[in-house]
């Protein structure tokens, strides 16, 4: 579900589909070096993905997707 959106970017909620994308991002150390989780496999991007879930049902509002309009997927560099 989309959340916001400005001319350029899109703010989504987060679903079972990013589990790919975002699951080879909080694998990456480097990316979750500063994080107080650490690094996160598969199964605990899902849980993850299930408290964002839980939270929008729950507050209305929770951790999003952040992608550019027109090109879906997340705003993150290439390597």
């Amino acid at each position: 579900m989309e959340i916001a959106q400005t001319p350029r970017l899109r703010l989504h909620e987060f679903d079972n589909g990013d589990v790919p994308a975002l699951a080879a991002i909080l694998a990456d150390p480097e990316v979750m070096r500063y994080s107080l989780g650490g690094v996160h496999d598969e199964a605990q991007t899902r849980r993850f993905i299930a408290g964002c879930r839980a939270s929008y049902a729950e507050h209305g509002l929770g951790a999003g997707r952040h992608g550019q309009r027109g090109a879906g997927g997340f705003l993150w560099p290439e390597p």
